[in-house]
């Protein structure tokens, strides 16, 4: 802003008069307050406005560190989780294997059975059929002994008649060489047969003899059949223990582990494996495990019970399957002949579970 400056029109002469234009000096006072109070005012409300985000952003971080806290610890919980759901596949992939292997066997024990039946059944026809051949061959040997018989009978007969004519006796010559070799190759073919028939009788001994015993082998399976281990409620299963240390009075599905009620476990629990000599096959074999308690009274015994004993210093396991006053029958599933007479005193234990 330019400044104007008055010169008087005669400077010789002073004069006390005022300027013509007054300069402002309040208006630029005014200017410079509002000014002032403008930037103050927006200073605070700028100054308001930072500390408001100052805030928020402190806010917010203790926010962003509250759930960096909260997704640390889903994460925990998460790894935890899926820990224990890794060792429950384990768990139930074991229990799926053992019950495939049992399944396995048990099928591979049905085969067997059954192909027995059908080797049975096969053999009973064919000791059938060859009876009907043997039939068939006698009734050709008589058929054939009675033309031999006749063939005699017309021998002796061009006999007596070759006294009286030469002709015929020439004729019966002849006719006796060829009934001689329709004779000779009579006997040979009947030789051939009777071969055959005393083959075919040598196969049929042979096969009642297979017969005879898969017989014998089934019947000491199905004697077996009828019984069972009597039912001891002091020994029944209590619960199934989880890992976690829950204990269920029902199978939960994800544990193989139970707890059963063994009075004076202390003194009369045992714990054995099968060797696998076979004898209690398909039932028991080789890597089979029991559970015995040789805590007893002789009354404690009955039909149908596993018990072990000793013979010949080694511990037997066999079926019960007759109980007398000095002692008990026994025999293996798969054995022919029971094993006699075991003494009360020679018996150890008794079976109250079986683990496969």
């Amino acid at each position: 802003m330019k400044k104007k400056i008055f010169i008087p029109e005669n400077s010789t002469k002073r004069k006390s008069t005022k300027s013509k234009y007054k300069f402002p000096i309040t208006s630029v006072i005014f200017l410079v307050v509002g000014l002032i109070s403008g930037f103050i005012g927006s200073w605070i409300i700028y100054n308001s406005q930072i500390t408001s985000l100052e805030n928020q952003i402190e806010s917010n971080q203790i926010e962003l560190s509250l759930l960096g806290n909260i997704l640390s610890d889903l994460e925990t919980n998460h790894n935890q989780l899926q820990t224990k759901y890794d060792e429950q596949q384990v768990v139930l992939s074991d229990l799926e294997t053992n019950h495939n292997q049992l399944q396995t066997k048990y099928d591979e024990q049905q085969v067997v059975f059954s192909q027995a039946n059908i080797e049975i059944i096969k053999l009973e026809l064919d000791i059938i059929e060859l009876q009907d051949i043997k039939t068939e061959l006698m009734i050709e040997i008589a058929e054939m002994t009675k033309k031999i018989l006749i063939l005699n009978e017309e021998i002796i007969n061009f006999n007596a008649d070759l006294f009286n004519e030469r002709e015929i006796k020439a004729g019966l010559e002849s006719d006796l060489v060829t009934t001689h070799e329709l004779l000779e190759n009579k006997q040979t073919e009947l030789s051939s047969k009777l071969i055959i028939i005393h083959t075919l009788m040598t196969q049929i001994d042979d096969l009642e003899r297979q017969l005879d015993n898969l017989e014998i082998e089934y019947d000491a399976f199905d004697s077996h059949e009828g019984l069972a281990p009597q039912e001891r409620p002091e020994y029944n299963i209590s619960g199934y223990w989880l890992e976690s240390g829950q204990i269920y009075d029902y199978l939960p599905g994800d544990t193989d582990q139970f707890l059963i009620e063994f009075p004076n476990i202390d003194d009369c629990f045992a714990l054995g494996e099968m060797v696998g000599t076979g004898s209690m096959k398909p039932f028991l074999g080789r890597g089979h495990q029991i559970v015995k308690t040789t805590c007893f009274n002789n009354e404690d015994i009955g039909v149908g019970d596993i018990i072990t004993f000793n013979r010949n210093e080694i511990t037997i396991l066999h079926q019960v399957i007759e109980v007398r006053s000095d002692g008990v029958i026994t025999k293996g599933f798969a054995n022919s002949i029971d094993d006699g007479l075991i003494f009360w005193s020679d018996i150890t234990g008794i079976v109250v579970a079986i683990i496969y």
